[in-house]
């Protein structure tokens, strides 16, 4: 019997002011240890398709959250319900006055 460790990991990315893309699609190498391959912005919801996913990973949890701050707005284990989440999560920033807002997208995966 082999034990999977649990991998945690953290990307950041920006989103532009106007916020137009509403959905984030990840891609993963499994030839790497660092499992992401690449993490890009598409007009399909997030996760929907298994295409997403490469081997045996699966995602576990997203959790996003403001850099330099220890709040997390999203935690979600349920992917049906993450483009909903999201997209409240960019609506409380729609507010600022910030051009750019950096995020950090936190992925654990087994």
């Amino acid at each position: 019997m082999t034990k999977q460790k649990n991998a945690s990991f953290e990307v950041k990315f920006v989103i532009p002011s106007d916020l137009k893309f509403h959905s984030l699609s990840l891609e993963f190498n499994s030839d790497s240890a660092f499992p992401v391959k690449a993490l890009t912005y598409k007009s399909i919801p997030i996760l929907q398709s298994d295409s997403c996913l490469s081997g045996r990973k699966k995602i576990d949890s997203i959790k996003f959250c403001v850099k330099n701050k220890s709040s997390t707005f999203i935690s979600t284990n349920d992917s049906s319900d993450l483009i909903e989440k999201f997209d409240a999560f960019k609506r409380l920033y729609l507010i600022t006055p910030i051009g750019l807002i950096d995020f950090i997208l936190t992925v654990l995966t087994r």
